[in-house]
């Protein structure tokens, strides 16, 4: 289990650029929102061009800030196909923990006793935050795995 939320990996792949593409092209979507968790088609929205992609979870009936924004880059090699991919935290959700990190820090300084229930509180919710995020990371890369795996 990470405690930081950033994931990065490597999948070498005997497909082709052109295959990897028609492949991502499956489970990337247009559509960012859809109000029936059950009739998610395509679990994926973003965007891809030849060599590189980015790609967010399609939202359902609650916003969810802590999946991960998956980016990748596709390599192509003389044998095989690398496709480096990176996971991270939206970039609002860090802001929201760096500034209540500061604002923990602030309270101690005014005041020791005053932080206490507050360090809880972040703790926690970094806690579970790092826990969701995880989940998301781990569906998305047995995700990739069997996508990307040559069949």
């Amino acid at each position: 289990m990470n405690f930081l939320p950033f994931e990065k990996f490597t999948i070498e792949t005997t497909l082709s650029q052109e295959e990897i593409q028609e492949k991502l092209a499956t489970i990337i979507g247009d559509v960012e929102y859809i109000a029936d968790p059950f009739a998610v088609e395509i679990p994926y929205y973003g965007e891809f061009d030849k060599d590189h992609f980015k790609m967010w979870r399609v939202r359902t009936l609650v916003k969810n800030d802590f999946a991960p924004v998956i980016e990748g880059t596709i390599t192509p090699g003389v044998s095989s196909t690398s496709i480096d991919v990176t996971m991270r935290f939206k970039y609002s959700t860090m802001a929201v923990f760096v500034f209540m990190f500061i604002f923990c820090l602030l309270l101690g300084l005014i005041k020791i006793e005053i932080v206490f229930p507050f360090s809880g509180m972040f703790f926690v919710f970094y806690i579970i935050s790092i826990l969701v995020f995880n989940y998301g990371t781990n569906q998305a890369k047995s995700r990739f795995d069997n996508l990307f795996s040559p069949r």
